[in-house]
């Protein structure tokens, strides 16, 4: 910074002593020899390009180091390393992408761990890892009811998740009257993601948008989600957010996530589950 106020004085300079010699060239040598004209004569074409490079030297010393004070003394919001805790709700499923499994839901908590990896000009990319200790899944279970005219009463289904959404209905005739009712069961289980990334833009301002991806597997400790599938899950989602900033340290984070769990055809049945995924976050770190 020094070099270049030296480097700049200097320039400014010669072209002051330059503008002074042109300007007393145009004078009388005489102090006593007046020197009149009713017509002020025109500038010399040079003179007026050395006024037009000293200006622009004088703004080069003024301005520009001050924009670069500026620029550098201007806020970051991006840590190295993040913590975050986050609650995670789905109140439907649906056939989006790969599932068939329709009308369940979700509900977790967990927490989650960032490290940047890359900081650029507004962008930050960094790895996450998420895992979510309490996950509540719910599926629509249906119960079949047969009602003999004697009164007898045999359930022929009981509780059992269904792949569609369930629909409550009878059925009479003569000689049996069938009773379809629906339900639905919540199922415990836990997620783990080890493999993500995550991606923070306009890096500069507190308000930033963002982008994830993830992939882990979810435990349940039955099978879900119906009859013939399995406990085990392999997950995957992805999705965006915006990400409010408190402070360069701590920050408030909204998302909107595709998800899909399933079991990749290991077990009988595999419908496989895609959900919108609801999730707010609590991050601090430095």
């Amino acid at each position: 910074m020094q070099n270049s106020y030296a480097a700049s004085y200097k320039f400014i300079r010669s072209v002051s002593t330059d503008i002074h010699e042109i300007g007393s060239s145009e004078r009388p040598s005489s102090p006593c020899t007046t020197y009149e004209t009713p017509d002020a004569p025109p500038l010399p074409l040079l003179l007026l390009f050395k006024r037009l490079l000293w200006s622009l030297g004088l703004f080069a010393v003024l301005y520009l180091p001050c924009s670069s004070y500026a620029q550098q003394s201007r806020p970051e919001y991006s840590r190295l390393n993040t913590v975050s805790f986050f609650g995670k709700y789905s109140n439907n499923s649906s056939r989006i992408v790969l599932g068939a499994a329709e009308d369940r839901r979700i509900v977790s908590l967990g927490a989650g761990y960032e490290r940047r990896i890359f900081h650029g000009k507004g962008i930050a990319f960094s790895y996450l890892g998420e895992i979510s200790p309490v996950v509540l899944l719910r599926d629509p279970t249906r119960t079949i009811l047969f009602i003999l005219p004697t009164g007898l009463q045999t359930f022929i289904e009981r509780d059992v998740p269904t792949v569609r959404k369930c629909f409550p209905f009878t059925s009479r005739s003569p000689q049996l009257t069938a009773e379809f009712s629906c339900g639905g069961r919540w199922t415990y289980a836990y997620e783990i993601s080890p493999a993500g990334f995550k991606i923070n833009l306009a890096t500069h301002h507190r308000l930033q948008p963002s982008i994830i991806g993830s992939v882990g597997y979810l435990q349940a400790d039955r099978i879900v989600p119906v009859v013939g599938s399995n406990s085990f899950n392999f997950l995957f989602q992805f999705g965006a957010g915006l990400e409010l900033f408190r402070s360069p340290s701590r920050s408030w984070r909204a998302e909107c996530r595709f998800q899909h769990y399933s079991n990749d055809d290991i077990a009988d049945v595999n419908p496989g589950v895609d959900s919108v995924v609801y999730k707010v976050s609590y991050s601090f770190g430095r």
